[in-house]
């Protein structure tokens, strides 16, 4: 099977169930898998390139993250145009905490995307790609930006198919508090509590309403 940079953006990006049946279907445990794809990997069978893009699809699922940025980023060297693969090691940046490393790698995704007047096929990495460019740009204070990335993400997301839509939501109105638009950030918190509740997610609304009701 040729190796392409096509080839690695299917596996990385396609579903991690339909891939494990397919290819390893008789794996007992997340260990086991891990193991299988790394012998793939250092073996070359189905091309190691192949097997490294499905490991790293593996390590974002079961939340491996220093090892999906390891592995991410040596896919990245060899497919430097591959947006998937960015934006997986972008995701799992975030997911460790590394907002700034994030905020550069989706951000430099976004500005090849837009310079190339496209964007990424499927919306869940649309999605994705907003949604943890925003928390990035979030948590580095780089609160214009984040407010454009955060919704653009729940505009790829009209209905609330993800719990991060949820979390875009609240780091939006968040936003809009700051920026002293007190009454639509009300409106979003009394929204959220109204739907499905994620983590602590309805808690931290409840802290914001109740600094609200204080402030005024």
């Amino acid at each position: 099977m040729p190796t392409s940079v096509s080839a690695c953006s299917t596996f990385a990006g396609a579903s991690l169930p339909a891939l494990l049946q397919r290819f390893l279907g008789g794996v007992r445990s997340t260990e086991e898998a891990v193991q299988h794809l790394r012998q793939a990997a250092r073996l070359g069978h189905f091309t190691a390139e192949l097997a490294k893009a499905f490991l790293l699809r593996l390590y974002v699922e079961v939340q491996w993250y220093e090892e999906a940025q390891a592995l991410g980023k040596e896919l990245l060297a060899a497919f430097p145009e591959n947006g998937v693969l960015a934006l997986l090691v972008g995701r799992s940046q975030c997911a460790a905490a590394r907002y700034a490393a994030c905020a550069q790698t989706l951000g430099a995704l976004v500005e090849r995307l837009e310079a190339a007047g496209t964007r990424l096929a499927r919306r869940e990495h649309r999605f994705a790609l907003y949604y943890f460019w925003g928390r990035a740009l979030y948590e580095t204070q780089q609160l214009a930006l984040a407010f454009d990335a955060l919704r653009r993400a729940i505009n790829e997301d009209p209905f609330l198919q993800y719990d991060e839509t949820l979390w875009a939501t609240y780091y939006l109105a968040r936003l809009y508090e700051q920026r002293g638009e007190t009454k639509t950030a009300l409106q979003m918190y009394r929204t959220l509590l109204r739907r499905r509740n994620v983590e602590d997610l309805h808690e931290q609304v409840e802290q914001c309403l109740r600094r609200l009701r204080h402030a005024g």
